[in-house]
């Protein structure tokens, strides 16, 4: 779909700018909510060497993750072994962006969350506990969101592909089969040192508006 690709590349040409350069960037999509304890992460996780990517964001779904590394008062992170939930709010690195680049360079365009989490040749972590939502699971959090939003992405999900007749159909299927067995390879690898498991987050940490005041809609 047309806003899929925009969004991606969007994703893309900020890779390029990361790869180009010498320092980590924090990546943000308009509908991200973040933690008041970001500005301190950024800070601490400067300290730490041989990360490549590392997601602020929880979507109420489990992710594969390894034990936790403090680095800071309540502040830690995880390695991250498998993840599917979203690229709202995520930390880059010039050695990752590189790998992000030509994995698009050479297997095309995707939901970027898709590339970002089936890129298993990257060194992917997990801000525990997590330091971003989208605005779209603010409610599900409790956590009071100042703008009400309307994913377009969402309204045109492209899982109405697998509707799809004949060979297109048969594509599609064989297409999610192929990344379920990627799921399951990945659990099998790490399930000695890696569980499945929601990603806790502190609610506490999450201001806005008073949820008296009239909230207006923006499309995200």
């Amino acid at each position: 779909m047309p806003t899929e690709v925009a969004c991606f590349f969007s994703h893309y040409k900020i890779w390029q700018k990361i790869a180009d350069g010498n320092e980590p960037a924090l990546i943000l999509e308009d509908d991200a909510l973040l933690s008041s304890d970001v500005p301190n992460f950024l800070c601490q996780i400067q300290k730490f060497d041989g990360l490549e990517h590392l997601s602020l964001e929880v979507r109420q779904r489990k992710k594969l993750i390894g034990s936790i590394r403090q680095v800071g008062v309540q502040l830690g992170f995880s390695r991250l072994y498998q993840d599917r939930t979203g690229a709202a709010a995520y930390i880059l690195w010039p050695s990752g962006a590189k790998k992000l680049v030509n994995h698009a360079c050479t297997h095309g365009a995707a939901l970027a969350d898709a590339l970002i989490s089936n890129h298993v040749g990257l060194s992917s972590w997990q801000a525990t506990p997590a330091l971003a939502i989208q605005s779209d699971m603010a409610e599900r959090y409790s956590i009071f969101c100042p703008l009400k939003t309307h994913s377009y992405i969402q309204a045109n999900d492209s899982r109405a592909n697998y509707k799809a007749v004949g060979r297109q159909s048969l594509y599609y299927k064989a297409r999610r089969i192929m990344g379920q067995l990627r799921l399951a390879k990945q659990s099998l690898t790490h399930f000695m040192h890696a569980t499945r498991q929601h990603v806790p987050i502190n609610t506490d940490t999450f201001t806005g508006l008073s949820s008296n005041e009239k909230t207006p809609e923006y499309p995200a």
